[in-house]
């Protein structure tokens, strides 16, 4: 949430003169975009709140292109990470990106399965 400044008008005939503004707004925007190497993926904007489904459906249409299009040998050496947000635990998201990247994924549940192995 943000506050903005009210809109202020001047007028000599009718000093008060007021116009009505809401001060709190609350709005959502959500921004996706990936870097490999030299190149940027996206980004892909999206208004409203993050949901399960939509974040599923950004990377089948966003990854499935960029994948389709990236040779092997450079696709070996692609890791995919996220953070923990709700949308990103789901099970049919950690499947796919699996799938997908080779279990080259570093994401919320990741830790769990390679830290014993960092220490």
């Amino acid at each position: 949430m943000f506050n903005r400044q009210n809109f202020h008008t001047w007028s000599l005939e009718n000093l008060r003169y007021a116009v009505e503004v809401r001060h709190q707004l609350r709005w959502a925007i959500n921004v996706w975009c990936g870097i490999f190497n030299d190149r940027l993926i996206g980004p892909v904007f999206y208004e409203g709140t993050l949901t399960r489904q939509w974040y599923l459906e950004l990377l089948q249409d966003v990854i499935t292109d960029f994948v389709e299009n990236l040779p092997l040998h450079q696709l070996r050496n692609v890791w995919f990470q996220h953070d923990g947000a709700p949308p990103h635990k789901i099970s049919n998201v950690k499947q796919y990106l699996m799938e997908t990247f080779q279990n080259q994924v570093i994401g919320f549940w990741w830790y769990r399965r390679v830290a014993p192995a960092l220490t």
